[in-house]
């Protein structure tokens, strides 16, 4: 049982550096050098799906031209339909013209840079099964910091007699985030 703990924690332990990385690259990206994407265009033909429902033509494109990653779609000006897929390191765009005979397919492959801010933003589930593997991972390392915050209050708490200055600081600090989250959601 002690090797699972011990497995389960180098694994999350492995998502928080990551994680840590990932965001120091986005903050920090003009230290990085970024050479250009390439990207990749192609038009096809388009079959009838059967259905005119933008998760039909979703599904559609996925399976007939390999598009993997997280979809996304909408609707252009011009009465066309845009799919996007997106996974690190690869974005797909689908534009579906509004006769919906042809697609234009874009490819775009992400240097290391724009990669590693991929792995960064990486939310929600719906990529495919490793997409979803990945983002659960990022869900249990993120629980696994707030139990392990939880656990450490209630450690100190029980193991030490003089409380105040640990209550003053801890309060502090809970002020500080609690201020940071409202500047984040309410500033202009």
């Amino acid at each position: 049982m002690r090797k699972i703990h011990l497995y389960t924690g180098l694994a999350i332990l492995a998502f928080v550096v990551m994680y840590f990385v990932s965001g120091y690259v986005l903050i920090h990206r003009d230290w990085f050098p970024s050479p250009r994407q390439k990207t990749i265009t192609r038009t096809e033909s388009l079959s009838s799906t059967g259905s005119r429902e933008p998760s039909a033509y979703s599904s559609y494109l996925r399976q007939a031209f390999d598009l993997t990653g997280k979809p996304n779609q909408g609707r252009l000006a011009d009465g066309s339909w845009q799919f996007n897929y997106s996974r690190p390191g690869t974005l797909y765009e689908a534009v579906v013209t509004p006769a919906e005979d042809r697609v234009l397919i874009t490819t775009r492959k992400e240097n290391t840079v724009e990669t590693m801010i991929s792995f960064h933003r990486l939310h929600g589930y719906g990529g495919g099964k490793l997409y979803n593997v990945w983002a659960f991972l990022y869900d249990l390392a993120s629980f696994s910091l707030i139990v392990f915050a939880f656990t450490g209050v209630y450690l100190w708490y029980k193991l030490t007699k003089r409380r105040l200055l640990g209550w003053i600081l801890l309060g502090v600090s809970y002020g500080y985030a609690a201020v940071t989250i409202l500047y984040l959601i309410y500033a202009p």
